[in-house]
């Protein structure tokens, strides 16, 4: 009887130990997965952040494109020198009007989702006529409302002025 009782308790203390580290192996294996998650989210942030930037340098030379997505051939930067310098938000250039603002949302839209970026178009000289642009705002002055947000400086001409060129600044939601 002495023996019976002996080996029952072997066996309970047998039963707690493999207990105690299956119990350890699963806290480990969830903090390892969290970790892993973690370490997703962060590269996947890095990623965004990348793409920004290589969008924001090339932002001036992307072709315009109407509503039906056809590509008009003209490049951003030549949009926004109009802007600064007439200060006219519909041009002509022989294939119908083009709106500028709804050019501009349509193409930042597509590439940063809506309510993902602001640009403002800055007044360096008497001339030139601030814009401050977001996927549903026009205002003359600002900054983003959202954070956290990455900003790109970029330089285009003003065709009233050769030789001249003004400042912009596309600010990006990063986070």
């Amino acid at each position: 009887m002495f023996c019976r009782k002996a080996q029952s308790s072997e066996f309970i203390g047998i039963a707690v130990l493999v207990a105690s580290i299956v119990l350890i192996a699963i806290f480990s294996r969830m903090e390892s997965a969290s970790s892993m998650v973690s370490r997703a989210e962060t590269i996947m942030r890095s990623m965004r952040i990348s793409g920004v930037a290589a969008t924001g340098f090339s932002l001036p030379y992307i072709t315009a494109k109407d509503k039906y997505g056809n590509s008009l051939g003209i490049p951003m930067e030549e949009l926004f020198g109009v802007y600064s310098c007439y200060g006219t938000e519909v041009v002509n250039y022989g294939n119908g009007d083009i709106n500028i603002s709804s050019v501009v949302r349509t193409s930042l839209d597509s590439i940063y989702e809506k309510e993902g970026w602001a640009l403002l178009l800055q007044n360096q000289s008497g001339n030139s006529k601030t814009l401050f642009l977001t996927s549903s705002v026009n205002s003359e002055s600002g900054s983003p409302a959202f954070s956290p947000y990455i900003s790109y400086d970029f330089r285009f001409p003003k065709p009233c002025m050769p030789g001249e060129n003004e400042a912009g600044v596309l600010f990006v939601v990063t986070g």
